[in-house]
C-alpha cells in the first residue's frame, strides 16, 4: 500500500533484534513536504498503522528528518 503512493521514493522495512525484543524501523524518503503530508496527513507525528498493529507494539515514536545532501528538482 505504502510503495504505491505517489511522491515515495524509498521505503524501507528493517529490524534489530536484541535477546527477546526486537526493534523494528521504517525509513521512508518522499519527493517532497506536499508527498508526505498527502499520505501521512496533518499530524505527521501521528503513525499510519494496519488495523491490529497496535496491538503487537511496546512503544512507538515517529521522527522526521529533511535531507541536506540533495536539491530537490521542481516537478514539470
Amino acid at each position: 500500500m505504502l510503495r504505491e503512493r505517489e511522491g515515495l521514493r524509498y521505503v524501507k522495512l528493517a529490524r534489530r533484534v536484541e535477546g527477546e525484543k526486537e526493534k523494528v524501523m521504517l525509513y521512508e524518503e518522499w519527493r517532497d513536504t506536499d508527498a508526505l503530508y498527502a499520505w501521512a496527513g496533518p499530524e505527521i507525528t501521528k503513525p499510519r498503522l494496519l488495523p491490529g498493529a497496535w496491538e503487537l507494539l511496546d512503544e512507538i515514536t515517529v521522527d522526521h528528518y529533511e535531507a541536506l545532501d540533495i536539491v530537490p528538482v521542481p516537478d514539470d
